[in-house]
């Protein structure tokens, strides 16, 4: 196999994934030491072609529906969310925010993620959420766990928190229109509002 630096990154992975398709692994592990960077679109496909579909899109028509978007760019935002880079949430949650289509104009839209056992602070809803969990089971704190696959809708002015239950951590998409605002008074607002 040639060097790195003798061959672009395009086509140093398709020789890696040619000489042994069982690299894949190593190259995620290799590809999350190295900065951010985002590849040609080539290169993408043909890793996601290697790789095969993440067990996560079969969410994706799920997420095309509640994020108005196309299936195939949902497809794509759940096979990345292994090397998205998201941001620290309120007590240890992860955000990971999306673009939508123009039905979720004015809405906060996005992954969280919980660690096992976290609570993402109980919040008010200025406008309708739904949430889609993808893995883990969460509840809030009113009912029974709500497990992948699964659609709660919580009305506008409604409280809660989404507590990550069964021992695991816990993974959903949530479309809330208006935001929310935290039990300490911060307000959380769609990035798309000025």
């Amino acid at each position: 196999m040639a060097r790195r630096d003798d061959l672009g990154a395009d086509a140093f992975l398709t020789e890696a994934l040619a000489i042994d398709p069982g690299a894949a692994d190593v190259l995620a592990a290799l590809a999350a030491a190295l900065p951010p960077a985002t590849p040609s679109r080539a290169t993408r496909d043909r890793l996601f072609e290697t790789l095969g579909p993440g067990p996560l899109t079969r969410f994706a028509g799920a997420v095309a529906r509640l994020a108005d978007l196309a299936e195939s760019r949902a497809r794509e935002l759940l096979a990345e969310l292994a090397a998205a880079v998201w941001e620290p949430g309120p007590a240890g949650t992860e955000l990971l925010w999306v673009e939508g289509g123009p039905a979720t104009a004015g809405c906060i839209r996005g992954f969280v993620r919980l660690p096992a056992g976290a609570t993402f602070p109980e919040h008010t809803h200025l406008g309708e959420e739904r949430l889609l969990v993808l893995e883990g089971a969460v509840t809030d704190g009113g009912g029974g766990a709500l497990r992948p696959g699964e659609v709660a809708t919580a009305a506008p002015g409604s409280t809660h928190p989404t507590i990550a239950v069964g021992g695991e951590p816990a993974l959903y998409f949530v479309v809330i229109r208006g935001g929310v605002d935290l039990a300490d008074g911060t307000p959380v607002r769609p990035r798309d509002t000025p």
